[in-house]
């Protein structure tokens, strides 16, 4: 089940070393009972469905009608090349661990302790420290507390 919540992944940095089957053995027992989790049921098995579909349609394809859909693709892909543009610059900043640092700046005793921005409702963010517990931001603070028994919350600003 650990598809159905976006909080669950271990890629995110701090991450490393955490571990990931009690993480998700957590998560699934606090949250099955949860209207989210039956409604994050509901909707996998509809999405199960729909995949299921465009299979069997995708099954049923010719060879024909996969190579015209095929020079179809590459005609398209040519005519949208001819019109990108580069005048514009876009610029993404992951500040995620900014407010848990700013916290910790303010209150340096913080600095080697799990720190959680947030309550036990949400969490905003969370320190690397946290992290390693499974702990994330987006991440109810209630489950935090199951994952990271020793984690301090530091109200958001």
């Amino acid at each position: 089940y650990s598809h159905l919540f976006s909080f669950s992944g271990l890629n995110k940095a701090g991450m490393d070393g955490c571990d990931k089957d009690t993480q998700e053995r957590i998560i699934y027992e606090m949250s099955k009972n949860s209207s989210y989790f039956k409604q994050a049921e509901r909707q996998d098995k509809q999405t199960d469905a729909k995949i299921s579909a465009i299979k069997t349609l995708f099954d049923a394809i010719t060879d024909k009608q996969e190579s015209h859909l095929k020079l179809a693709a590459v005609n398209k892909s040519v005519d949208i090349e001819k019109h990108r543009s580069f005048d514009r610059i876009c610029c993404v900043l992951d500040m995620d661990m900014f407010y848990a640092a700013v916290e910790i700046r303010d209150n340096p005793h913080l600095k080697d302790l799990p720190v959680a921005v947030g309550g036990a409702s949400m969490i905003c963010t969370a320190n690397y420290v946290a992290r390693k517990f499974g702990v994330r931001s987006a991440m109810p603070g209630f489950i935090a507390t199951k994952l990271c028994p020793n984690l301090v919350f530091v109200n958001c600003n």
